[in-house]
């Protein structure tokens, strides 16, 4: 491993090979349901949590609370998502009817996709690579230190390391009516 072109290293591979993958990923998910995999990965999100807010995404992910508000926006402009109020204060996200057809037709493009991929590597190497992507992130995972954790290694402008806005009450961004939809 002493000296290892940079090309030749195992993070540049990686990238190399996300950038490669990821605008043919894209051109796919956009011609065959009409949007990004941002947009997938929110619907696949709200769909396994119901009622998950904006700030429980921003948690998890690598992600600010902007683009997780403006990313929601859009999706409810397409009427495939709806904010909710929950427990008096929380504001949930919930798929609606539209927002179940379309995770269903991004998630049968995606799978296409995943199998487009397995055929351009063949199936025994595609099986290998994805069971070594498994373990390596298991392995980085446990290795990592909370400090170091993607949520919490760059907090986005405005926001403090906890998630809560440097200035000013977090209310007055999603502040939502009577009938819990967010006012614009």
């Amino acid at each position: 491993m002493s000296e290892l072109p940079y090309e030749e290293r195992l993070y540049f591979l990686l990238w190399s090979t996300h950038a490669r993958a990821t605008p043919l990923a894209d051109h796919a998910l956009a011609e065959h349901a009409g949007m990004t995999r941002a947009m997938l990965g929110m619907l696949q999100g709200v769909a396994l949590a119901p009622g998950v807010t904006s700030a429980d995404i921003v948690r998890r992910l690598p992600v600010t609370q902007q683009g997780v508000s403006q990313l929601a926006a859009r999706l409810e402009e397409r009427g495939w998502l709806e904010r909710r109020l929950v427990g008096g204060r929380r504001v949930g996200l919930y798929l609606t009817r539209a927002g179940h057809r379309a995770l269903a037709t991004a998630t049968a493009s995606d799978l296409r996709f995943e199998s487009e991929l397995a055929h351009i590597l063949g199936k025994r190497r595609y099986e290998q690579l994805r069971e070594l992507l498994l373990e390596a992130g298991r392995a980085l995972a446990a290795a990592e230190p909370e400090a170091a954790s993607p949520r919490r290694a760059r907090p986005a402008v405005g926001l403090r390391a906890d998630g809560a806005r440097a200035q000013g009450d977090a209310k007055r961004a999603e502040r939502p009516d009577k009938s819990g939809r967010l006012m614009k």
